[in-house]
């Protein structure tokens, strides 16, 4: 069954030199900036507590 993720545009502005850091993490992982920073995102809220979905349930951010 396939999952279906919904995506939320969002624009953030974000000092030059982390735009920077942000772009060579990315490359280093072969990753866009984008899946980059949602990995990150997704890393920090998994050792702080569980993320909400939409749905109102608990979304995994084990990647499992």
């Amino acid at each position: 069954m396939d999952v279906k993720h919904e995506y939320s545009p969002m624009m953030i502005r974000l000092p030059a030199d982390l735009k920077e850091w942000l772009r060579a993490q990315a490359r280093a992982n072969y990753r866009t900036m984008n899946a980059e920073l949602v990995k990150r995102l997704r890393d920090s809220s998994a050792r702080g507590g569980e993320v909400p979905t939409p749905q109102g349930g608990k979304h995994d951010s084990s990647g499992a």
